[in-house]
């Protein structure tokens, strides 16, 4: 979960996600749990595991709202214009549905299934019009969010972004063709600490006009990387990438 470009709980959280959690408190009517998770239970199990006892029946709405089960207008206690998810690092949508000049039709909070082993990703856009960028790094023109390395290894990657809610919905080709992915100048690789949030800049890892940076880590162990700052076409907000690297 981010907001204010900043990371609330890390992807790699792991939670136990009980289905109708978001029907015990009142997110949806009554009568609509199914027999398999969706996003808006997760969101509640995340307000849950950061509140405890504080977030109850009674008291889950000073937290968390969801306005006709499109998006969320607060969440963790603090107001959002507009919102979306991904799951795995894709926009959720029906693909059985028509596909029309926008793409095919997306799935709301409470229509979009989760499975065990999802990384789901919430987070509150920060520009009015929603054209904020998705970021994900790229090793070899493919997506990935883990890594293994030794330690000292140079690793070239790429930081490139995609406006997630115009060009989420659509094939890739359309993505392109639309100009709605672009690479990411000038951003600065961080290190996360994932039980606070808090980050350190990786010493001469900024990525050039083309998004490319180079990657080395000096020590073994587990390391959170995401970025901060940077540039897209547009100069629109930055929803944060993240990417977890194994150091032997």
């Amino acid at each position: 979960m981010q907001m204010g470009n900043q990371f609330l709980f890390f992807p790699t959280t792991i939670m136990q996600v009980s289905t109708g959690l978001a029907e015990e408190f009142g997110y949806v009517p009554q009568g609509t749990t199914h027999d398999q998770p969706i996003i808006l239970d997760a969101i509640v199990e995340a307000h849950r595991l950061k509140y405890g006892d504080a977030f109850s029946r009674e008291t889950c709405m000073d937290y968390l709202e969801i306005r006709s089960e499109q998006w969320l207008t607060k969440a963790f206690g603090k107001p959002a214009f507009y919102s979306g998810f991904a799951i795995n690092g894709q926009y959720a949508y029906d693909e059985k549905s028509d596909y029309r000049r926008s793409g095919f039709m997306g799935y709301s909070f409470t229509q979009a299934f989760i499975s065990e082993g999802d990384a789901v990703e919430v987070y509150a856009f920060e520009d009015s019009n929603g054209m904020d960028y998705y970021l994900y790094f790229l090793d070899n023109d493919q997506r990935v969010n883990e890594l293994n390395m030794t330690a000292g290894q140079s690793k070239e990657l790429v930081l490139e972004g995609l406006m997630f809610a115009y060009g989420g919905p659509m094939t890739d080709e359309d993505r392109r063709k639309h100009r709605l992915v672009s690479n990411v100048k000038g951003a600065q690789l961080v290190c996360v600490d994932v039980h606070s949030g808090a980050t350190t800049p990786l010493e001469g890892a900024v990525t050039d006009d083309s998004g490319r940076v180079c990657l080395s880590l000096p020590k073994s162990g587990t390391y959170y990387i995401s970025s901060q700052g940077g540039h897209c076409r547009y100069n629109t907000k930055l929803a944060n990438p993240w990417l977890v690297v194994r150091v032997s």
